[in-house]
């Protein structure tokens, strides 16, 4: 049967507060763990949900940039205005998702994301925008852990049966890829240690979930 306290968690209000409090737990235990060369910090993506059209990543789209090569002259009385319809203009949602990952100090150099799955991941229109956000990262030379502590929803899609269980998480290592672990219990088991893959030729790092949930858990009163 389900851990009753994450089926708390699940069926209320309270997982946003709980993803929020549980990723910066789990920082703080990584970061401690981690050789002196790397760090791992908070990070964020802005995604805007538009009535019309993908949605897509925010980023700088237009860059100033002082020239040297004169002043440029126009002609006022060339110039003509109207007034036209924008397109893609309405924003319905404005979606921030926050990962934790762990760099390379001395380039910044992305080496692995840790994402914690939330229920608006797991069910569309954010399911379909999750796989895509995650595509793009199997597509690179970054390691992937991903934990689901949800119940319900769509489990992340292999190519073989998943293991029986209620909860999972899967590591998705660079030299391994397109191979994936995972890892499965049922919710009356504690939530295991998972390895965290850094690079080459650096061991893993072990990572005590259920340590981080238990801390997470009763600082964020719960219970009450």
């Amino acid at each position: 049967m389900p851990n009753p306290r994450l089926a708390l968690l699940e069926t209320n209000y309270l997982w946003l507060d709980f993803h929020a409090k549980f990723l910066n737990y789990w920082q703080e235990s990584i970061a401690e763990s981690l050789p002196a060369n790397y760090e791992a910090r908070i990070g964020e993506q802005l995604t805007l949900v538009r009535s019309v059209g993908p949605p897509r990543r925010v980023g700088p789209d237009v860059s100033i940039v002082r020239s040297n090569l004169g002043e440029y002259v126009w002609d006022a009385e060339s110039l003509s205005t109207t007034t036209v319809m924008l397109d893609h203009l309405e924003i319905k949602e404005e979606l921030h998702e926050t990962r934790i990952e762990i760099l390379l100090r001395k380039d910044r150099r992305l080496v692995t994301v840790l994402e914690l799955l939330s229920p608006s991941n797991k069910v569309e229109p954010g399911w379909s925008r999750y796989l895509d956000k995650r595509s793009t990262l199997l597509g690179q030379p970054v390691h992937l852990v991903e934990l689901d502590l949800l119940e319900s929803g769509h489990r992340l899609p292999q190519q073989q049966p998943l293991p029986v269980g209620e909860y999972y998480c899967f590591v998705s290592r660079v030299e391994q890829r397109r191979r994936c672990s995972v890892t499965a219990w049922q919710g009356t088991a504690s939530i295991p240690t998972v390895p965290i893959p850094l690079l080459d030729p650096d061991n893993d790092i072990s990572s005590p979930l259920q340590s981080v949930f238990e801390t997470t858990f009763a600082r964020g009163l719960y219970q009450l």
